[in-house]
């Protein structure tokens, strides 16, 4: 079956690419009166002298549309009807301040704030705001009023999203009584509604949407109450979506509304709070599947007159189920695409309609000038498969010769309406995956149609005026790269492998029924290389793929009636997991790493296994399934855990050559470490030692480019995952194909804190991966589908489903899947680091003693053995004496394991007077990187306790075993008692065998 990869034809709909140059459109200048007395007819030229001209009770209209930088004073018990007129404040303060005791009314209006705030609310004010549009930086309304009804609007806040506490409250509510009966309140303010004092917050309706990185839609603590009773509120990032705190006797209770948080909690009260939260209604969601999920990439529009660039989006009918659930009866739900140039997006936290309002930007649909492009789906770009899956197609058209290499962006979205409210849901956006110009698509298509040969002459014809090329010109060859770990064991009732969720059966899961389920799953991908770990036993999977050998020695390749067309290769490592009730003795099929390439379109070269040992040197003989490490194994490897190694980095590789186009890549399958930290640990080597491996095949072949893929056990976050991924992406120069989109783990993990219609299903870490090198990802997917089996006894695979256990997994990870680009001009990325870290284990310290004695002489502390009271709090830190060369005895503070801080603090009494410190050290890291912040501390404690609330000082941790000298100023007046090391925030992580080590500490005057 052809794939048409880049450029699908299909109906889509359609908008005037006039976006991609447009301006915002500004107001027209201000008449000279720019506001009436309702009540008595008389105009003014300032809107603070119509109130202050007015009496209590009366209505001031605005004329036009103002710009100034006064704050407007609402001193007197008024209404102000904007008239659908825009106020816009240049200052930095609040473009409106209502005076003690004063009731403000404020209907059809726009208010500005670009560089200030909104609304200031002072002590017994009474504020209603009804059709207010609202854009401010940090604050929307603030004060400590007497009530406050929201009833309808657009409110928006433009603070950046810093990563930090950006000092953002959406809403400062601090006294009174706060009705938010309606309007879409949205921002990146760390706090949307922030709930402090006696005050007291009713919701019972509107939309809340919360794109800042930390923080909360709803922040409630002190002694207020909060009753959520409607509203629609979605949090984007990871964290509670709404929060009550603190031992007050803060209260809070939900009894209906929507609540999205896709990462984090939806609801919660804080750890050690005695806060309440009662929830007795609601709808909560907390799941993957409530995104639209935007296809990587564009494709082109191939049509005589109105070809262009084409976005296309999926909306799973998991999602659509669960809206449907929840928005208003009689209305419908709606489907588009947002599109904006790239450039742009610069500064804007989060794409959504919102947001790029709120930077400013204009809407538009098409058919007049604006900033972004809101593409709603309509039949004609719309499809729906047989599983309610429903896919849109939003195109962009009309363009210019010279707007062929402009960068457009493009996420989803489905609109629905709640309690009277427009609510968005919005796709991940990911640059890379996300945006694309119409001329290097075009480019990909004409690649593409070199390798396939599926576009009319016409069409070639249109792609190469967009790509400015030749398709003569364009030699590529494109393979589709699929990794799985097939899990080499069936599901029993102890070790079900997170299979499935406990409504199946054990025998949906027996290997014949998981052989039904990959055929299905490789007829839905159709890759042309796939990577296959843990294929394990004769008896196993290569029974039932029914391998047959056709040529090679030891077992080099396959065919397979499973998988008609497609050869296997492996050279019969003996890397499978082995359990001691298995007793298959070693044969040809006992491979842990698997490739399969469609021998259709490739042509076999060369192929080999690589045997890799702990320290990351090559073995062809490496094999430890004897049940143990023998004496040399654990004198070779100091610190490995006694035991097999039974995922070691073994990879197999195989040359391909594209029969089309005759180019040539490594295609190499691995599956490396997993265990505890002092395993991960050695994967630095391993790394190490597969990537330039590598290298050498690629260089005696020509300089080829190289896809390794497999389960690396690599687990997202932490300092050992920063290390070793820093070494595949900047020291080994591979790209990770994920950069292209698709956020979703590879792992599936049944359960959880997850609540959706009909089933739940959550995706564990990311430690499957597909790196190129020489060569170039054009697509990532990470395949989280299910199978169903038909009526007449066949599989079809599912990417959208509903976890209600009447689909099946495949095995405990999820395929990974991405488009790769060969072509004829790629060489092997050199280093662009130099030289790699050592691994810690191959320092090694001579220990003098595991009790440490400071000595004082003259103001100077040095270190020896002895019983001292030494305070360490650090998690899994050990503090010793060890010899070195140049100092003798020094202190050495040393991680056994990956550690989130460490604090170790030791007694020597320094005296009086002194006005500096020098302290001699140095540092050893490998997995740890460098400049993380570590700091030298002294407290005037006469108890060994923490020095984390004494006096720090940073150390220079940028140097790598080097002794490093550093003189800090101090205090003459205190006498410091304790000293020590102190280091507590999210980078700092001691890793097995990282140390600092300290020859001296000198006190001067």
């Amino acid at each position: 079956m052809k794939r048409k990869l880049v450029a699908i034809i299909l109906s889509a709909v359609i908008a005037i690419a006039a976006v991609v140059s447009c301006t915002v459109i500004m107001a027209s200048a201000a008449a000279s009166d720019v506001a009436q007395n309702v009540n008595t007819g008389v105009s003014y030229t300032s809107i603070n002298t119509a109130i202050s001209s007015a009496s209590a009770g009366q209505t001031i209209r605005l004329l036009s549309d103002v710009s100034w930088g006064t704050t407007i004073t609402v001193s007197k018990n008024i209404t102000i009807d904007g008239n659908g007129k825009t106020v816009t404040y240049t200052g930095t303060g609040s473009i409106v301040s209502v005076s003690a005791n004063v009731t403000a009314n404020f209907e059809n209006i726009k208010l500005m704030s670009p560089s200030g705030n909104g609304i200031y609310l002072n002590s017994g004010t009474t504020l209603s705001l009804t059709d207010v549009d609202m854009t401010a930086t940090k604050v929307c309304v603030q004060g400590s009023a007497k009530q406050v009804d929201i009833n309808s609007g657009n409110y928006l806040t433009t603070i950046a999203d810093t990563g930090s506490d950006n000092g953002g409250r959406m809403y400062q509510v601090s006294g009174g009584t706060w009705n938010f009966k309606g309007g879409n309140h949205s921002g990146s303010a760390a706090y949307m509604i922030n709930v402090t004092g006696n005050a007291a917050v009713n919701i019972s309706g509107g939309s809340y949407e919360h794109f800042c990185s930390l923080g909360n839609i709803l922040n409630a603590r002190g002694t207020t109450t909060t009753l959520i009773t409607g509203g629609y509120f979605y949090s984007h990032y990871i964290g509670d979506a709404i929060l009550v705190r603190e031992n007050d006797g803060a209260a809070m209770t939900i009894s209906n509304g929507v609540f999205v948080s896709p990462n984090g909690r939806v609801a919660a009260v804080a750890k050690d709070s005695t806060a309440k939260l009662t929830i007795t209604g609601g709808n909560f969601y907390n799941t993957y599947n409530l995104y639209p999920q935007k296809l990587a990439g564009a494709s082109v529009r191939l049509n005589r007159y109105t070809s262009g660039l084409r976005f296309t989006s999926v909306i799973p009918k998991t999602l659509i189920d669960i809206v449907d659930t929840i928005k208003d009866s009689g209305t419908a739900l709606s489907y588009g695409t947002l599109v904006i140039p790239t450039s742009k997006l610069s500064g804007i936290s989060v794409f959504t309609r919102d947001a790029l309002k709120a930077a400013g930007y204009r809407e538009t649909d098409g058919t007049k000038s604006g900033d972004f492009l809101n593409i709603a789906a309509t039949e004609q770009g719309m499809s729906k498969d047989s599983d309610g899956n429903v896919t849109i197609n939003a195109a962009v058209i009309g363009f210019n010769e010279n707007q062929y290499s402009i960068d457009l962006s493009a996420v989803a979205y489905v609109k629905f309406i709640r309690n009277g409210t427009e609510c968005y849901l919005f796709s991940e956006y990911d640059e890379d995956a996300d945006s694309r110009n119409v001329k290097e698509v075009a480019h990909r298509a004409l690649a593409d149609n070199d390798a396939t040969g599926i576009y009319s002459g016409l069409e070639v014809a249109i792609l190469e005026d967009f790509a400015g090329e030749k398709a003569s010109d364009v030699q590529y060859a494109i393979a589709r790269v699929l990794t799985l770990n097939i899990l080499a064991h069936e599901a029993t009732a102890d070790r079900n492998y997170n299979l499935y969720n406990g409504t199946q059966k054990l025998e949906d899961y027996n290997f014949a029924n998981r052989l039904k389920y990959v055929q299905a799953m490789v007829e839905y991908a159709q890759p042309d290389v796939m990577f296959f770990q843990e294929f394990s036993g004769k008896q196993y999977w290569g029974t039932q793929f029914n391998l047959t050998e056709v040529s090679g020695s030891n077992g080099t390749r396959y065919t397979s009636a499973a998988l008609p067309g497609f050869v296997w290769v492996n050279h019969g490592n003996r890397r499978g997991v082995l359990y001691k009730d298995n007793d298959q003795k070693w044969n040809a099929f006992h491979a842990h790493n698997f490739v399969l390439y469609d021998s259709s379109k490739f042509e076999y070269v060369k192929s080999g296994t690589v045997y890799v040992t702990p320290d990351g040197t090559i073995n062809s003989s490496w094999n430890d399934n004897s049940g143990g490490t023998s004496a040399l194994e654990a004198s070779r490897f100091p610190g490995y855990p006694q035991g097999k190694f039974d995922d070691t980095g073994d990879y197999t590789w195989v040359i391909l050559k594209d029969k089309k186009t005759g180019l040539q890549a490594i295609y190499a399958s691995t599956h490396t470490y997993n265990g505890n930290n002092q395993r991960y640990a050695y994967m630095l080597d391993n790394l190490q030692c597969m990537t330039k491996n590598l290298k050498s095949i690629s260089e005696a072949n020509g300089n080829i480019p190289i896809v390794l893929g497999g389960d690396f056990n690599m687990w997202t976050g932490g300092t050992l995952f920063t290390h070793h991924y820093n070494h595949m992406t900047n020291v080994a120069g591979y790209i990770d194909s994920k950069t292209l989109g698709d956020n979703s783990g590879t792992t599936r993990v049944f359960g959880g804190n997850m609540v959706a219609s009909g089933g739940s299903s959550k995706f564990g870490s990311r430690i499957d991966y597909i790196f190129a090198n020489g060569c170039e990802p054009m697509r990532y997917e990470v395949l989280n589908g299910l199978v169903k089996r038909n009526a007449d006894g066949s599989c079809t695979y599912v990417k959208y489903p509903k976890f209600d256990g009447s689909m099946f997994d495949i095995s405990d990870h999820l395929p990974v899947m991405t488009d790769i680009i060969i072509g004829n001009t790629s060489e092997y990325k050199s280093s662009s680091v130099g030289a790699d870290f050592k691994n810690p284990y191959t320092a090694k310290d001579t220990v003098v003693s595991n009790s440490v004695k400071p000595t004082l002489s003259g103001g100077k502390i040095t270190f020896g053995s002895g019983s001292a009271t030494v305070n360490n709090t650090g998690l899994n830190t050990s503090v010793s004496i060890v010899n070195d060369a140049t100092y003798g005895n020094v202190l050495r503070i040393m991680a056994t394991d990956e550690s989130n801080y460490i604090d170790v603090a030791m007694k020597a009494a320094a005296g009086k007077g002194y006005t500096k410190v020098t302290v001699t050290y140095k540092v050893q890291y490998s997995i740890w990187p460098a400049n993380q912040v570590i700091k030298f501390g002294l407290t005037t404690s006469t108890a060994s306790t923490s020095v984390s609330n004494g006096s720090l000082f940073q150390l220079d941790t940028s140097k790598n075993m080097q002794w490093t000298t550093q003189e800090f100023d101090i205090s003459s007046t205190s006498s410091y008692e304790t000293f020590g090391i102190y280091g507590k925030d999210i980078n700092t992580g001691f890793v097995n065998g990282d140390a600092i080590y300290i020859a001296s500490i000198q006190f001067s005057k």
